[in-house]
């Protein structure tokens, strides 16, 4: 994961904190609780890869969500198993 200054965590925050409320009518309600316990303890790569994750297993992801999530990955540099799932299933190539 990539690290930065102040502004780059403050901006992961408030990238992260944001899908908040679209999460939480999307993905199990503990699934989400884990998301926002990781953004407030500031683990913004534990918190991305729950909310991807999570979004791989429900049968409708809104594109929208798909994409600022892994438009913030991207920020991160993160490359787990869930964000290159997620990233596969947005653009429609098989999973795996």
């Amino acid at each position: 994961m990539r690290s930065g200054g102040k502004e780059y965590y403050q901006s992961l925050d408030t990238r992260l904190s944001a899908l908040l409320p679209e999460l939480q009518s999307t993905i199990p309600l503990e699934n989400w609780r884990w998301f926002e316990e990781w953004i407030r303890a500031g683990e913004y790569g534990l918190a991305a890869e729950v909310a991807a994750e999570s979004l791989v297993a429900v049968a409708k992801v809104p594109a929208s969500l798909a994409s600022e999530l892994l438009s913030i990955a991207k920020m991160m540099a993160l490359e787990s198993d869930p964000i290159i799932q997620l990233r596969s299933r947005v653009s429609g190539s098989p999973r795996g």
